[in-house]
């Protein structure tokens, strides 16, 4: 590895250190692969730090080498500020709606277009992000650097009555942050439509509150939902009991930048049903050289960038086929956790970030 010119990272996130969401997750296993390749890491966490004086003075602090956004809209500007502080270039990891949503909402795509402008290097997840990233027209490197995925050293058993369920019940897990994008709701109605039809399902959805005018509309649906479950956010003890209990991993999302509870369930080798976006596209659909990884059900253009329509009846379709076959969950569970070991080995995704650093660092 070349070596940096000061031996830290500053990565800046919009997450607080007990959020339990896909940003966070990616900023502490950026911090952990980091730190075993003997660059310390200083973990700069927005809510403990909310004033412009308090970014600008921890950046002055940790005299890092790299300053690392987790989130372009959410972290770019205190990011940006943190590297104007201490003359480090700016690297930028997308976070996925940044790029699939903010860019069309005008206020949002100034703060997000201001962030890039700064930026030295940019990482997404898929292909598509690169596009959208590409397609904006700033010099700015792009590079594609899948996630990676650690998995427990022993898997959890199953523990259904942990979370509502009979012995025979049929667990459908959604872990996720409850706000619009992650279409939380949906996941309760296609639960609704397998529930009616006579099916054991035990919905569990599994998020911390994003958004409280959304989470109020989820409270309503799950009053009428006796086969669903809202727990909350869950401890990494209790999620691991999820995964093992799961019949079903589900991913309703509108967008995706590559969901870290969709590999991690990928993994754990259960079977999972994703809305057809591109992040969840990236991860599951087949290729020439890979086998499908898991099932789409089908979306399409409502008009409004980043928030496509659902067909309920196609993820109905589906998710009845998953249900009803076992040796169908086990084979695609398998094609997943082979898929994740191909091609979302967190040595690769740190090699990968260095390599955003050599090129933020390299003389212009």
């Amino acid at each position: 590895m070349t070596p940096l010119p000061r031996p830290s990272v500053l990565l800046v996130t919009a997450e607080a250190s007990t959020a339990v969401t896909g940003n966070a997750t990616t900023a502490d296993r950026y911090a952990r692969g980091l730190a075993a390749r003997g660059l310390p890491t200083t973990l700069l966490r927005l809510p403990d730090h909310p004033a412009p004086e308090d970014v600008a003075a921890a950046a002055r602090r940790a005299r890092p080498a790299v300053v690392h956004a987790i989130h372009a809209r959410h972290a770019g500007p205190a990011a940006a500020a943190a590297a104007r502080a201490s003359g480090a270039p700016l690297v930028v990891t997308s976070g996925g709606t940044d790029l699939d949503q903010d860019l069309f909402v005008p206020a949002r795509a100034a703060v997000v277009r201001g962030v890039l402008a700064a930026a030295s290097a940019l990482l997404v997840h898929h292909p598509e992000a690169r596009d959208a990233a590409r397609a904006l027209g700033l010099p700015l490197p792009v590079l594609l650097v899948p996630k990676g995925v650690e998995t427990p050293p022993r898997k959890a058993p199953p523990d259904p009555a942990r979370f509502g369920a009979g012995e025979d019940d049929l667990v459908l897990a959604l872990p996720a942050g409850v706000r619009p994008v992650k279409n939380n709701r949906f996941a309760v109605a296609l639960a609704a439509r397998l529930h009616a039809e006579g099916f054991p399902v035990r919905l569990v959805l599994a998020g911390a509150t994003r958004d409280e005018a959304y989470a109020a509309a989820l409270r309503d649906d799950l009053a009428r939902a006796p086969f669903a479950t809202w727990p909350g956010p869950l401890a990494p003890d209790d999620l691991e009991a999820l995964y093992a209990t799961a019949s079903v991993v589900l991913n309703v999302s509108h967008s995706e930048g590559g969901s870290n509870a969709l590999l991690e369930a990928m993994a754990r080798g259960v079977a999972v049903l994703a809305s057809d976006v591109p992040g969840n596209r990236r991860l599951l659909a087949s290729t020439e050289d890979r086998a499908e990884a898991g099932w789409l059900y089908r979306t399409a253009p409502s008009g409004v960038p980043g928030a496509p329509v659902h067909d309920l009846d196609d993820a109905s379709r589906l998710l009845r086929a998953l249900l009803t076959s076992p040796v169908l969950r086990q084979r695609l569970g398998g094609a997943a956790r082979e898929r994740v070991a191909l091609d979302h080995d967190p040595e690769a995704e740190v090699d990968g970030v260095l390599a955003a650093y050599r090129v933020a660092l390299a003389p212009r």
